[in-house]
């Protein structure tokens, strides 16, 4: 299985375009069966910790993980007996945020590591799951679940001055925002009536900007100059590591014709990445560095 494994990482790289330039290096950390269902894997500000959600070989239930780069170790950071999903750094990098489900309910919460202790991340009446940070920290963009629409949409929570502000309206669930790091921009999905997944992009105060409805595509994330950001796009028998500028323009294709691609990352000094391989009984957590 390792063999295989090995073989599928270099298929992957072999298929970066030049343009971009970089090309694998080292594989630092690969679970192998360690992990039944991995998912939301976010890199650190200072790139030398990735922190995950995952359900271990034996168990269903969600836990946080946090691989530790210079140390090549690896770390459970919650063990309650409630699912904890998709984690995000804070942009300071001693604090997490996590989606934590209750009595089936999902709301996000703030997890400090030093003092391991939680608590929501705003005191607001609403189901929040899928929270992102404005890097000066005063925004968090989220998708809440509106009541009387009967869907998810895209809010954002201000902290200084305690408003919560929906930003779309849409008749189909809107998931996954992503602010860019200067915060202009927030990149998010919207799934259509047929399952089909839209990435969307709007200003962060909602007017629409971007919408990239050619195919489907998920799992964004920025270059941490807020200039491109990138997505996997699904194909009928595959997927693609798309790249495109903040206005839609200039497409470069990063990794094409690969099956089984769960999640890609690259991490913000571009120095590491990490990505997601979804196996027929476990996926795999490849971590390495990249040559430029």
């Amino acid at each position: 299985m390792l063999r295989k494994l090995i073989i599928v990482i270099l298929v992957i790289f072999a298929q970066i375009l030049n343009a971009q330039s970089y090309s694998i290096k080292d594989t630092a950390f690969n679970s192998n069966s360690d992990y039944k269902v991995i998912s939301s894997i976010n890199w650190s500000p200072d790139s030398k910790k990735l922190v995950f959600s995952a359900t271990e070989n034996g168990d269903d239930q969600f836990d946080i993980f946090v691989y530790n780069l210079p140390e090549s170790s690896i770390k459970n950071m919650t063990s309650s007996e409630n699912d904890e999903l998709n984690p995000v750094w804070h942009p300071d990098g001693d604090k997490l945020i996590y989606d934590k489900v209750i009595d089936s309910t999902t709301n996000i919460f703030v997890y400090n590591p030093s003092s391991k202790t939680e608590k929501p991340l705003f005191n607001r009446d609403i189901r929040s799951r899928q929270g992102s940070y404005s890097m000066d920290t005063m925004l968090v963009c989220f998708s809440g679940f509106d009541i009387i629409a009967d869907n998810w949409q895209i809010y954002t929570y201000d902290f200084i001055y305690d408003n919560l502000n929906q930003l779309t309206k849409s008749e189909f669930n809107s998931q996954n925002p992503v602010f860019s790091p200067n915060g202009k921009h927030i990149i998010y999905e919207e799934v259509d009536s047929s399952s089909k997944t839209i990435l969307k992009m709007m200003n962060w105060y909602g007017k629409s900007e971007l919408s990239i409805d050619t195919l489907e595509g998920s799992n964004a994330f920025w270059d941490n100059d807020s200039w491109r950001f990138n997505y996997i796009s699904k194909t009928l028998n595959d997927e693609e590591l798309i790249s495109l500028r903040y206005n839609g323009q200039s497409p470069l294709q990063l990794i094409s014709k690969q099956t089984n691609l769960k999640d890609f990352i690259i991490s913000p000094d571009k120095l590491y990445y990490a990505m997601v391989l979804k196996g027929i009984y476990f996926d795999y957590l490849i971590i390495g560095s990249l040559n430029w």
